[in-house]
């Protein structure tokens, strides 16, 4: 994932506002990092001000925080809050997912198809940034099949509220290997490939519902208290019991 990358001329606090929030959508900030109007608008090539306006926007969106006058952080969600984000999520990609069976085009199944192992492939070798940048690429173009784009853009702030800590998912997965055939993208382009809006949401919602996530210090420094189930094991169950 590259992060932040320079910005030309044109409706600036707007591009900074859309470069920093897919930052936050793909993990690129750790939860409860402090960040700075200087070292941000220095990365991005920009003055100040925009980037104050850009935070403004994202500080609104619940996507950071802002505690002081001075003090920008990626927030540290609580448990409740995550379960939260997850339920919303669970219902609007469900849909969406649900949706997008019946309209989807090989095309556009394909090119989920090539996503989803672009994501499996950056956590093989390695790559977590990555794939937290693919990930969050195949659940949003299964939303944008479903051509609604209200649902589109609420999903998106999940996202940037959550992008942080979904990233940790894919730290603990490239250590306990759990990306195998079980995985619940397969059952998504499964349900997109036979037009079964059942099996789509239902793929969608399980991915989303097992998803272990990582808690941090305050530092940010990751630490997995807890891991009652791997993903796989948990799928295993859900499906032996339908």
């Amino acid at each position: 994932m590259k992060g932040l990358q320079k910005i030309g001329r044109g409706n600036l606090s707007a591009m900074v506002y859309e470069q920093l929030r897919s930052a936050l959508m793909s993990g690129y900030y750790a939860p409860g990092q402090r960040l700075t109007l200087v070292e941000l608008a220095n990365e991005l090539g920009t003055s100040v001000t925009p980037v104050r306006e850009a935070i403004f926007r994202l500080a609104a969106d619940g996507a950071l925080e802002m505690p002081k006058a001075q003090t920008i952080a990626v927030p540290i969600l609580s448990e409740s809050s995550v379960a939260e984000l997850k339920m919303i999520r669970m219902h609007l990609e469900g849909e969406a997912a649900a949706a997008a069976a019946l309209k989807a085009t090989r095309k556009e199944v394909a090119a989920v198809r090539r996503i989803n192992e672009a994501f499996f492939k950056a956590l093989d070798q390695g790559d977590p940034h990555q794939a937290s940048d693919y990930n969050r690429e195949f659940h949003l173009a299964v939303v944008a099949i479903a051509e609604m784009p209200i649902v589109l853009t609420t999903v998106e702030m999940m996202w940037a509220r959550m992008g942080a800590h979904i990233h940790r998912i894919n730290l603990g997965r490239r250590r306990l290997k759990d990306y195998g055939p079980d995985h619940e993208h397969y059952g998504v382009i499964a349900g997109l490939e036979t037009r079964d809006p059942d099996l789509a949401r239902r793929s969608i919602q399980n991915d989303i519902k097992f998803g272990q996530f990582t808690f941090l210090d305050v530092d940010g420094a990751t630490a997995i208290n807890r891991i009652e189930l791997t993903v796989s094991q948990k799928v295993k169950r859900v499906r032996t019991s339908r």
